[in-house]
């Protein structure tokens, strides 16, 4: 059984996906017990879009012929990132979960570092940990995501920020050189304990294509007790961001609205919907949102049920203990 499982979701993302994987086993070959999941996410939505399949599902699957370290699946049912790690999940027992997009390279000994530390520490961490980002390859400034809360609407998201990286290694760390507390990162360059992700219950089925999930992870986790963290120094750094698909705003308010549900209740995912609807600066197609914001109630009450009964404290007096942008 392999200890660590990196999972990379990916549509249309050739060349850079046959990059990003080459350089996953190169940092960790002969370091640990490790298998690559890459899930291709090439539907029937995505060619609704007008797009052509490229040649990065045959080269994989050509690869993982010869490669047994690689193991390559297809989520075929919608475009959904999400729904796309639920299934590299299930298909592994590995207990340590690195997820990384396919359009990403590693700094030298970045995520064996990370992975050294967390297998000894996860459980004193008590969440997961994350690599800071840099948004470009050659890019030295290091990102991190600040806390936006726009509770009072009905969100509560994040954005990335060289300062945040510098305030909470600052002002939260373990000390030099360890890991510091940050309230939420991406889920590309996440190590986690499979624990975590099965207190969540995994991403919620009802999850399109792009947005909530991150939030959803973070906060239904903060909201438990558990705790967020950041390896200084060597970063996940972007090679591109050539993704082969499309997504809507409507797609990305109603993953949000899954995300406060699941995050708050109704109650929260009822005020961010009408937020949405009365925001003259948002595009066109908002109107509709209440009604997204109840279908979303009925779709979805089953796994707020689950995540309710684990929380410890509202998602307000959690944000109250971090500094408001």
């Amino acid at each position: 059984m392999p200890d660590l499982a990196v999972i990379i979701p990916q549509v249309n993302e050739w060349p850079q996906v046959a990059f990003t994987v080459a350089d996953v086993y190169e940092e960790l070959r002969d370091r640990c017990d490790v298998e690559v999941i890459v899930v291709d996410n090439w539907c029937d939505e995505a060619a609704s879009q007008g797009r052509q399949p490229d040649r990065s599902l045959e080269y994989l699957v050509d690869m993982a012929k010869r490669l047994p370290w690689l193991k390559v699946l297809r989520y075929q049912i919608k475009l959904s990132h999400w729904q796309a790690k639920n299934l590299a999940v299930r298909s592994t027992d590995a207990p340590f979960l690195f997820f990384e997009d396919a359009h990403c390279i590693l700094a030298r000994d970045g995520l064996f570092n990370l992975y050294k530390y967390y297998r000894k520490a996860w459980t004193d961490l008590d969440g997961p940990i994350h690599l800071p980002w840099t948004y470009h390859l050659l890019e030295s400034r290091l990102l991190a995501y600040k806390l936006v809360n726009n509770l009072d609407m009905g969100f509560i998201g994040y954005s990335l920020s060289q300062g945040a990286y510098h305030r909470f290694v600052a002002t939260e760390s373990l000390g030099p050189g360890k890991p510091f507390r940050v309230p939420c990162m991406s889920t590309n360059g996440m190590l986690v304990h499979r624990s975590f992700y099965d207190m969540l219950g995994g991403w919620p089925e009802a999850l399109g294509i792009w947005g909530g999930g991150e939030n959803f992870f973070n906060f239904c986790l903060a909201t438990m007790g558990r705790k967020s963290w950041m390896m200084p120094g060597l970063p996940l750094r972007h090679h591109g961001d050539r993704r082969g698909y499309n997504y809507l705003y409507r797609d990305l308010v109603r993953n949000r609205a899954i995300a406060m549900f699941m995050i708050g209740g109704r109650s929260l995912c009822r005020r961010f919907c009408i937020h949405v609807d009365e925001d003259k600066t948002a595009p066109p197609d908002r109107s509709g949102m209440i009604a997204i914001g109840e279908e979303v109630v009925a779709t979805c009450r089953p796994h707020r049920d689950l995540i309710k009964a684990r929380q410890t404290m509202t998602i307000e007096d959690w944000a109250g203990r971090w500094p408001r942008v």
